[in-house]
């Protein structure tokens, strides 16, 4: 059974603020550009209605490793690639659009889903390796 959940003005607030916004970011990127236009409105508040936002499937979480996660509004299939330098963080793919039912036929799970993070140096920071 589905948990309904009221549209807090909170909420509503985090959903405007991330449909203002284009690519990738962290909840404490969030919550700092949030801060300045409202001092009143705490890192609880954006953290929690983040994670609200992304179990109902209006935002997507990326898991991280080693780093803070980052959220999007794109819910398209796709994959995303790291810069091991700066961070940097874009959408690719979708790569492999089959593997999902290569592994559901060799293992027998059903409604599989996959995140390929990729990682590698971007341009700009090749870039400054060679300067």
């Amino acid at each position: 059974m589905a948990v309904l959940r009221r549209n807090t003005r909170q909420r509503q607030m985090v959903l405007t603020e991330i449909q203002s916004r284009e690519g990738h970011f962290t909840a404490d990127e969030l919550y700092a550009r949030m801060r300045s236009r409202d001092p009143h409105i705490s890192r609880g508040t954006v953290y929690r209605n983040l994670q609200l936002l992304a179990e109902e499937g209006a935002i997507r979480r990326v898991r991280m490793p080693n780093r803070s996660d980052c959220y999007e509004r794109n819910l398209a299939e796709h994959d995303h690639l790291l810069c091991r330098e700066c961070g940097r963080l874009i959408d690719v793919g979708p790569l492999q659009s089959r593997v999902d039912q290569q592994v559901s036929r060799r293992s027998g799970y059903t409604e599989i889903r996959h995140s390929f993070l990729f990682s590698g140096i971007c341009p700009d920071c090749q870039k400054k390796h060679k300067a």
